[in-house]
């Protein structure tokens, strides 16, 4: 086998063994990125639950004994 053909065999296998990498690489950046999405969806989805809540748990007008705070005794010296 001359020098020539050589370097286009060593050539060719560099191409093809680069190509194999791209392809890989390729799928684990779509993998990567549908990943991002399915987390991104849980994020949104945990915080509109925790907006929900905020705004259930929000308090009322009245205190548990039926007075508003402000009219809360003042215990000032």
């Amino acid at each position: 086998m001359t020098m020539a053909s050589e370097n286009r065999l060593a050539f060719k296998a560099t191409v093809e063994a680069l190509t194999a990498t791209a392809t890989e690489l390729e799928i684990r950046v779509h993998d990567l990125h549908r990943a991002l999405a399915d987390l991104n969806l849980q994020m949104q989805e945990v915080s509109n639950a925790l907006h929900h809540a905020s705004r259930s748990a929000a308090p009322s007008d009245d205190s548990i004994d039926g007075e508003a705070e402000d009219h809360l005794p003042d215990t000032a010296p």
